[in-house]
């Protein structure tokens, strides 16, 4: 272990790690002390303008205390700060929309684009539907499902119905669970209260 004391700048280095700490005791008779793993050097503050005598050191033991202070400040440095109950909601909160998140991607695709086309098809089936009179040009993205998701028009639109009022029941019990979720979080005191509802909170999942 090397160390440096300098009481003048209340500072001790230790292994290159230097924090301050109070070193007033050692202003009288001390300018700096430095130890090199094995020994070291005491050197005494200035003499009428002349640098302070040197002396050899052998031990650290008149100097412990200052560098089990300094050790004690070095790791109450290197603790982090306790996560606050507020803190700890905000995070937990987010994890539940994010979790809300992928049980959603589970059942319909989430990227932009995508689900303003999911969207699309739905107002043209819905359209379709009401159309005593359709013009196949008037519905595009459900033309270019024939022959993949139905042989027509009409079998086309039925599909992406049935499948959007099964994702109206998916998505209402996901959106509820987010919700319940997020309101307990807020409500809970103890991290341990809040690891109990992360814990217990599931999602649907496909069949």
């Amino acid at each position: 272990m090397r160390v440096t004391i300098i009481p003048g700048e209340n500072s001790v280095e230790i292994d290159g790690r230097r924090v301050f700490v109070d070193l007033s005791q050692l202003l009288a008779s001390t300018m700096q002390v430095q130890w090199f793993g094995q020994n070291g050097i005491h050197q005494a503050p200035p003499v009428d303008g002349e640098e302070g005598p040197v002396e050899r050191l052998t031990s650290l033991a008149p100097y412990q205390p200052y560098i089990d202070a300094a050790l004690t400040e070095i790791a109450r440095l290197d603790t982090p700060p306790p996560v606050t109950i507020e803190a700890l909601r905000h995070s937990s909160s987010a994890l539940v929309d994010a979790e809300a998140g992928k049980a959603r991607s589970r059942f319909i695709t989430v990227t932009a684009g995508q689900e303003m086309t999911y969207l699309e098809k739905v107002t043209q089936a819905r359209a379709f539907g009401a159309d005593e009179d359709p013009d196949v040009e008037d519905y595009p993205l459900l033309a270019g499902e024939v022959g993949i998701t139905g042989d027509s028009l009409t079998e086309v639109a039925g599909v992406i119905l049935g499948r959007y009022a099964q994702w109206q029941q998916i998505g209402a019990v996901i959106e509820q669970r987010r919700l319940a979720a997020k309101r307990d979080i807020a409500l809970a005191e103890t991290p341990e209260a809040i690891a109990a509802i992360l814990a217990a909170l599931a999602w649907p999942m496909p069949d």
